[in-house]
């Protein structure tokens, strides 16, 4: 059974994979503890100066520890939680890295685009957050209970707990809800697989929050998980047609019935031959020498894989110079592949096209889903 293969692909065994990936965590573990190490001597001021600026009120006056062992477990949370987000450059840097070769052109930028994107705004919501909404939320709340006459006191450790649960709470739904909006613009996200995508998502995000969620009561907890599968389905809603229009929407039949969607590949083999003019009703890529381009096969493969070509034309050659590794993707995803050889020809393109076309759709007369040309 043939399999999808990138031109930057290598042969490499699952343990090489493994070792790979051994090697990154090890990088990324040896990075996080050293910044918790240095962290971990700042931690006692840093939670201090925290504190007093969430406190609705002064910590001598309000602020409690309750239980010296939950705190020294916060304590270490956060120590853990700090070098994480210090350290993220570097584990996003690696986890983009060891995805990005197994990747197609438009998977890798929205990949980067995603942990860029996500990593800025849960930065900049984290700040807004801890600057300027929960200081307001908890003197809201102290005012509540002083307006009643009650004499307020305070438990550190839950005020702790309560801001670190928001800020995860938020770059969970931010980088689930960004997911699916870079993949839905890049065209990641389809129509077609749009069920499948509802379901990994859905999926993943819920079952974290309820994870991190098990100590709130269960009509929280279900605001909350409603609350978010309505954010995502708000951003999945964005989804519009993605069927090509116009003239790059045509598809053949053949004699038998079957569906043909050509793609042209202008290929000019290395300046050996000039680039042809568009034919007014077939899709086309063009490429200086597709041969020795990887990343121009790559893209190819995509546009094939995206917009569900069943035929690949080269204009140049006879298709046979291409790359066997390529010739072997085009086969896994049901696309065959042939040459026109205006190289060696003296028809023109729309000669040598529409006598191809002939020979593929096996008719006399050209026939479109819909149309009698």
């Amino acid at each position: 059974m043939t399999r999808l293969q990138l031109a930057s692909d290598r042969s490499k065994k699952l343990s090489g994979h493994i070792d790979e990936l051994v090697q990154r965590l090890l990088l990324i573990l040896l990075f996080w503890t050293i910044a918790a190490v240095v962290i971990s001597t700042q931690i006692d001021d840093f939670l201090i100066l925290l504190l007093n600026w969430l406190s609705p009120c002064t910590t001598s006056d309000c602020l409690n520890i309750y239980e010296p062992a939950t705190w020294s477990g916060i304590r270490w949370s956060m120590v853990g939680l700090l070098s994480i987000i210090a350290t993220s450059p570097i584990i996003l840097q690696q986890m983009l890295d060891f995805a990005s070769p197994g990747l197609l052109p438009d998977e890798r930028r929205w990949l980067r685009n995603w942990f860029i994107i996500t990593w800025l705004l849960s930065l900049l919501l984290t700040i807004v957050m801890v600057i300027w909404a929960l200081p307001l939320f908890f003197s809201e709340g102290h005012d509540v209970q002083s307006g009643m006459g009650f004499s307020a006191r305070y438990d550190a450790v839950a005020i702790l707990q309560t801001t670190m649960y928001l800020i995860l709470l938020q770059i969970i739904i931010s980088a689930a809800c960004l997911w699916v909006l870079l993949g839905i613009k890049i065209g990641v996200i389809t129509n077609q697989l749009i069920g499948w995508w509802r379901l990994r998502i859905h999926g993943f995000t819920l079952g974290i929050l309820i994870l991190l969620s098990q100590s709130l009561e269960p009509s929280i907890i279900i605001i909350i998980l409603a609350l978010t599968a309505w954010l995502i389905e708000l951003c999945f809603s964005s989804i519009k047609d993605q069927k090509l229009t116009g003239d790059d929407s045509i598809v053949y039949l053949d004699s038998e019935d079957c569906e043909h969607q050509f793609l042209l590949l202008d290929c000019s083999c290395l300046g050996a031959m000039e680039q042809q003019k568009k034919v007014g009703d077939i899709m086309r890529y063009s490429s200086n020498g597709l041969c020795s381009y990887a990343d121009d096969q790559d893209e190819v493969l995509q546009a094939i894989i995206r917009s569900g070509i069943t035929d690949l034309v080269v204009t140049g050659c006879n298709s046979m110079p291409l790359p066997a590794k390529f010739h072997s993707s085009l086969n896994s995803v049901g696309c065959s592949i042939r040459g026109l050889e205006l190289m060696d020809r003296e028809e023109t393109l729309e000669q040598a096209w529409s006598a191809m076309k002939k020979q593929v759709l096996f008719l006399d007369a050209e026939y479109t889903m819909g149309h009698n040309d």
